[in-house]
Parts: structure tokens; sequence; C-alpha cells
């Protein structure tokens, strides 16, 4: 089990894909996430702490991916 977002839960996808591994969840603390998947370039995404508890507690956050490459992205997360 793990929370992620990928396809429809990137806004304007072209390939990014995001997996949280549930032990990074539990742990609650920030951390940052490549969200490169199979597209050609990459983004970073940081989930703050207090976004880690509202995933802990079976919630979704919505958190903007830094903005490269002339764009940004919005990912829906939430664990599955």
């Amino acid at each position: 089990m793990g929370c992620g977002a990928r396809g429809a839960s990137i806004a304007g996808n072209h390939g990014h894909a995001l997996m949280i591994p549930m032990a990074d969840v539990t742990a609650g603390q920030e951390k940052t996430y490549s969200i490169q998947g199979s597209s050609g370039h990459d983004h970073q995404l940081t989930v703050s702490a207090a976004n880690m508890a509202i995933l802990a507690g079976g919630g979704s956050v919505d958190i903007r991916a830094e903005d490269s490459f002339a764009h940004s992205h919005i990912c829906t997360v939430s664990c599955a």
C-alpha cells in the first residue's frame, strides 16, 4: 500500500507519476519527491508534514509541483 498520483490525478499530465511509500507517510516528516515517471523531464513535489498527516488519516491533498520547463502541475495525492 502506498500513496501517489498519476494520470488524471496530475493536472496536465504527460507521463508524470508520483509514489510515496507508506513508511514516509507514517513517519510524518516533510519530504520532496520526483514526479518524472515516463516524462522526458522532471518536477519536484514537496509533501509537508501537515499533508502527510492528512494522507495518514485517509484524506487527499492537492499539491503544486515545482514550476520548471515553463510549467507546473497540481497533483491530487491520496493513499490506496
